[in-house]
């Protein structure tokens, strides 16, 4: 029992003195050495003489300009129909600001359902002949009339 006590005393004490040697090397190269991830994060001012850093007359043309909306709707809907770009998984759709809460949202698209409804009210009317037409004598199941004709405003030509 002596010598089994003896042996796990003496590893134990190995142990540390293997982890005190350890780290005192560790600390030793962290001194000597540089840190070379640190030295890969460190930000510094760029020279502007590489060749790929120069603008080309092709970098200054109009070509990366943004192209005129599509159609002229986007002008009657929020923020002209773009995304103001907030993070996504923390603000909502169409967010007018970022961090607008749930109640904020909720309260705002329900003071303007009466003018959304209104607007497109009036353009489902520019498209479409929203009055029923129904056939006087075909029927369907439980004697429902059955509605007929083209509902789109077709362009007279």
């Amino acid at each position: 029992m002596k010598t089994t006590g003896h042996v796990a005393l003496g590893l134990a004490a190995a142990t540390i003195v293997v982890a005190v040697l350890t780290s005192r090397s560790v600390g030793q190269q962290s001194q000597r050495q540089p840190d070379a991830v640190q030295e890969a994060q460190t930000p510094r001012a760029a020279s502007g003489t590489r060749p790929e850093e120069a603008k080309t007359p092709h970098d200054r043309s109009n070509v990366f300009t943004a192209p005129a909306p599509s159609s002229p709707e986007f002008d009657q809907q929020p923020n002209n129909g773009q995304e103001n770009g907030f993070v996504f998984a923390r603000d909502p759709h169409g967010a007018p600001r970022p961090k607008l809460t749930f109640e904020d949202g909720m309260k705002a698209e329900a003071a303007e359902k009466a003018n959304v409804t209104q607007a497109q009210r009036r353009l489902l009317e520019t498209r479409y002949n929203l009055m029923p037409k129904l056939d006087p004598s075909a029927r369907m199941s439980r004697g429902k009339p059955l509605a007929v004709g083209p509902t789109a405003r077709l362009p007279r030509e």
